[in-house]
């Protein structure tokens, strides 16, 4: 609220892209927009109500979780899956940490077996594989 014709914030915080979207915003630049009004109060035609701000740069956080671009497709015994699998490491906008380097584990869950690369080359471990 306005108190004495100033309002202060302590924890603005740039959550979803639109009111009608659930999804994070990515990074890149944003205009934050203020209106006022109060009963009695009417401003004049000359002195315009709304105000945007200069350009807000949002940038990629800090990687939290890990989210499938491509699902795995059923392969057959002991076959490559026709249709790789693909990961990628975000922030908590969803944005992409491409400063992310690490290890991969790869694993199958309770089901006896193990899960290895097909070539050696792109995966020396058969139990991880390195991603970045």
């Amino acid at each position: 609220p306005l108190v004495f014709g100033v309002a202060s914030f302590t924890d603005l915080v740039i959550s979803t892209c639109n009111d009608a979207s659930s999804v994070s915003c990515v990074s890149g630049a944003y205009h934050l927009s203020y209106s006022a009004q109060a009963p009695g109060w009417p401003f004049l035609p000359s002195s315009p109500s709304t105000y945007t701000s200069t350009a807000v740069t949002v940038s990629v956080g800090p990687a939290v979780r890990l989210v499938y671009t491509t699902e795995p497709a059923n392969p057959g015994a002991g076959q490559a899956f026709g249709q790789q699998p693909a990961v990628r490491v975000t922030d908590l906008g969803g944005n992409t940490v491409p400063s992310f380097n690490g290890e991969l584990a790869v694993s199958l869950n309770n089901q006896f077996g193990r899960v290895c690369c097909a070539s050696s080359s792109s995966c020396p471990f058969c139990s991880s594989t390195t991603i970045g």
